[in-house]
């Protein structure tokens, strides 16, 4: 008999973390029949949609007011569809506030429902006391990061890691490819694991974990490439020749004048922050000409919007120095070339550290918004490269320093040490591809 998955996304972050984990889960028991609140991502992995998670996305706290007697409705026929249909399991994935609610409905009408929670919130980071909730509906609990393994742990609860589709996209698949085309030319099946793609084994608590890991041996594949190429990269060092390591344009030598402006995926994030880094990116220009700029354009917004904003700011003048740029792996491309990125902190950050970029994180909000969450944050840093090493590999200016003269100058610092090729800009890239060796060390463990 199939099984009968149920999947809840509330954003579009969600909807492309829950078609990674489905790919995976498609690796165990293909013939599994997946539904879901979800969008296109979650389509194109072969999911039949439900609902479209629009219809979830509710941003601001006077929005989700005005939407919630709408909200709780759906979420009260939304558990009803799922006790009346019996799905085998429900995969809630991020979204809290609307999740951990729904999680509560359905332990409570249906007690032996199994509910795995895929991304739960960064309660490390505020709101510890949410692991009870957590722990009280949830049978399997999935985490993004390695750390976050020993976190739970500590409080009690057990969950997994089974990878990152940050680090799967952005290191893994390069790493793979190289592997494929420097060693395995005459059979690139090496990656494949006949022994999970064949047979129906059920996917319950006892062999998620390590079923899903043993797929993690072409990974591993990957990671001893990746400790050759660093070997092969001290050996030219030592030699003084040009270091290209592991896939990264690290080195001055490979990287070309573009720096990167990553004001946010949310208009309210554009009309915020882009006018502050526009005009921090204009005076960077008239020190060093031969600057372009590139900005990605985040799925949620138009190009067009966009343009027009820019047409507001002090880059309004230097449009033909500017590239918008689109889609996953072009986006990947080229900010991997990018020797120097402003950005706020988020995910993309991350996605930046993997790339090897060096970036001055930014961010501000209003003063009334900073003193709660200052009350509520308990971490020490924002941008997520830095949580992860437990050090500054990104300078932040957060709040108060968000501003044009301390921006520009540590902007300039870099980009002259890289213009120079100074040995500091190299040093600078090497301390951020640590945050790669996270990922590595836990997948050599797994």
């Amino acid at each position: 008999m199939k099984k009968r998955m149920f999947i809840v996304t509330g954003e579009l972050s969600g909807d492309k973390l829950a078609a990674w984990y489905l790919e995976k889960i498609k690796l165990l028991q293909p013939d599994t029949e997946i539904h879901a609140v979800g969008g296109d991502a979650l389509v194109s992995a072969g999911a039949q949609i439900y609902e479209r998670f629009e219809k979830l996305n509710v941003v601001g706290i006077v929005e989700i007011i005005k939407h919630l007697p709408h909200i709780l409705k759906f979420m009260r026929k939304l558990g009803q569809h799922i006790i009346d249909t019996g799905y085998d399991e429900v995969v809630l994935v991020d979204f809290p506030g609307f999740n951990i609610r729904l999680g509560q409905w359905l332990k409570k009408r249906r007690p032996s429902l199994k509910i795995t929670y895929l991304c739960p919130p960064q309660m490390w980071c505020w709101g510890a006391w949410r692991v009870k909730k957590i722990k009280a509906i949830s049978d399997n609990v999935i985490v993004l990061y390695p750390f976050e393994v020993e976190w739970y742990k500590q409080r009690g609860l057990s969950v997994k890691w089974i990878g990152n589709p940050v680090y799967d996209r952005l290191v893994l698949q390069q790493d793979q490819d190289r592997v494929v085309s420097d060693f395995c030319s005459n059979d690139a099946t090496n990656f494949c694991h006949p022994e999970l793609v064949s047979g129906s084994q059920p996917l319950d608590n006892a062999n998620l974990n390590h079923a899903i890991l043993k797929q993690v041996q072409d990974d591993k594949m990957a990671v001893d490439t990746y400790d050759a190429l660093q070997q092969d990269d001290e050996r030219k060092s030592a030699r003084g020749e040009c270091v290209r390591s592991t896939c990264i344009e690290q080195s001055p030598e490979w990287r070309r004048t573009w720096v990167a402006i990553i004001a946010g995926s949310r208009h309210s994030e554009i009309k915020t922050l882009l006018p502050l880094f526009a005009k921090v990116a204009a005076s960077l220009f008239h020190q060093f000409p031969k600057i372009s700029f590139v900005i990605p354009l985040a799925e949620s917004m138009t190009e067009n919007f966009l343009r027009e904003e820019l047409k507001k700011t002090e880059l309004a003048n230097l449009l033909n120095r500017v590239e918008i740029i689109s889609g996953e792996d072009n986006k990947a491309k080229i900010l991997g070339q990018c020797c120097l990125c402003l950005s706020k902190p988020g995910t993309t950050t991350l996605e930046l550290a993997l790339l090897g970029v060096p970036t001055v994180v930014a961010f501000k909000v209003s003063g009334f918004s900073y003193f709660i969450g200052r009350m509520l944050v308990k971490v020490k840093f924002m941008a997520l490269p830095n949580l992860l090493l437990g050090e500054e590999v990104f300078p932040e200016f957060i709040q108060d320093k968000c501003i044009h003269d301390e921006l520009l100058q540590a902007m300039t610092q870099i980009y002259k040490d890289f213009d120079s090729q100074s040995d500091e800009y190299q040093k600078r890239v090497l301390r951020i591809n640590k945050i790669r060796n996270i990922f590595c060390d836990s997948i050599r463990k797994s």
